[in-house]
């Protein structure tokens, strides 16, 4: 007769809960996996110095970012997004002359490190042409996003909104709303607006960014160096733009540039 055994101990079942959090880290893992494998037969280096010779026509964050799991996935990824956005808190700081006048020793604000609004479904017209760094046209909703982002701001207790600008025509359009930190920056900013005119604003930023922009009757390049705009969101932050020291040393600025396109 065979011999009674005990029967085996039901298996315990694992919690559903963490059964799907093993399968999502399994997924995340593969896919960072195949995501640092190249794809077969795409030289990185050459379509970077392609782009250099050629840049607006590819995506560089898109081209360095191929990878065996996104082929064919990423552009469309790409293609359909309307607004990227990174922030971040940054702090600036006064310089001695400004604190002697009573400004704060720092200011923390909000940094606009990236932002990007397009509509993947428009095209560029003669009426409405492509800025430098643009990929497709704009949602024109700036003044609403701005907006939006000067709220984010209050809301985390930040003094200001900060930005520094790519491009000329970046620089020109936020000017309407925020200030350089620097009075000396400000100043420089204020020639240029006052010195580049008689062109539309998009030939001015292609203009600079192709290396035709001269100060004071120099034969050198000044290339594009973007400097910290801020708008405020406290009453401290808008004190440290209208302090006299801040106002006469952007007039000092202002009349000692001249710019030209060449």
């Amino acid at each position: 007769m065979p011999r009674d055994t005990d029967p085996a101990p039901p298996r315990q079942p694992v919690a559903p809960l963490a059964r799907r959090l093993g399968i999502t880290a399994g997924l995340l893992g593969l896919q960072v996996l195949l995501s640092k494998i190249p794809l077969p037969g795409v030289d990185l280096e050459a379509a970077h110095r392609y782009m250099n010779a050629h840049p607006g026509q590819i995506d560089n964050q898109a081209l360095f970012g191929l990878s065996v799991i996104a082929l064919g996935l990423g552009p469309y990824l790409g293609a359909a997004l309307l607004v990227e956005l990174v922030a971040r808190y940054r702090t600036l700081v006064s310089s001695p002359a400004a604190a002697e006048e009573g400004a704060e020793e720092s200011y923390r604000t909000v940094s606009i490190e990236w932002l990007q609004m397009q509509n993947p479904r428009a095209t560029f017209t003669l009426e409405r042409r492509r800025l430098p760094g643009q990929k497709y046209p704009g949602l024109g909703v700036g003044r609403w996003m701005v907006e939006l982002l000067r709220l984010m701001a209050e809301r985390l207790e930040c003094s200001g909104l900060m930005n520094i600008p790519n491009h000329y025509h970046n620089a020109y359009l936020y000017s309407k709303q925020m200030l350089c930190f620097n009075p000396e920056d400000q100043g420089w900013l204020e020639a240029m607006k006052r010195d580049l005119t008689g062109m539309p604003l998009v030939e001015m930023s292609e203009a600079i960014d192709a290396g035709r922009l001269r100060v004071n009757g120099g034969d050198e390049p000044v290339p594009w160096e973007g400097k910290p705009q801020v708008m405020p969101v406290k009453p401290v932050m808008n004190q440290y733009f209208v302090r006299p020291g801040y106002i006469a040393a952007v007039a000092e600025a202002r009349e000692r540039y001249r710019f030209e396109i060449v």
